[in-house]
């Protein structure tokens, strides 16, 4: 192929974002052409080994490392540090009293004559329910970051 429209398809692949779909010719050039072809591969695979976390490790050991802490600062407390692990329970226990107030209102609501209050009582728990899930998230944002990261290894 001709170096001028293999430039032209380099520049049109590098103003691309990431992962959007190539357009067909752009696809049809890479088929035939193997320079790009090799080209592209190259800088996928520098752009995905650059994304990798780097992994460096210290030659100190944690009682070390919270020595020296103190040493700059001697009001430094390691307690500030601990982790915290996320308790599930209180989480678990609130939304099962919440679906299990839904469904006692659910069955009782029956009694209840007016359609507009009614709707009114489902807005409010749907209100809470969403409420519910975002206090939930927002909260225990970290914990599902970390759980994302995870999965994409």
């Amino acid at each position: 192929m001709n170096s001028e429209k293999c430039q032209k398809v380099m520049d049109s692949f590098l103003e691309l974002d990431k992962n959007e779909r190539m357009p067909l010719s752009m696809t049809m050039h890479m088929l035939v052409c193997k320079n790009c072809r090799r080209q592209v591969h190259y800088l996928t695979e520098a752009e995905r080994i650059a994304a990798r976390p780097l992994k460096v490790t210290s030659p100190l050991s944690d009682d070390e490392l919270k020595g020296i802490m103190k040493e700059v600062s001697p009001e430094w407390s390691d307690k500030f540090f601990k982790k915290n692990p996320v308790s599930m329970f209180r989480w678990i226990l609130g939304g099962i009293l919440m679906v299990l107030f839904l469904s006692c209102f659910g069955i009782f609501s029956s009694w209840i004559q007016s359609e507009s209050l009614l709707i009114s009582y489902y807005v409010v728990f749907a209100a809470i329910i969403v409420s519910y899930c975002a206090v939930f998230v927002g909260s225990n944002l970290d914990f599902f970051v970390k759980k994302i990261e995870t999965f994409r290894q």
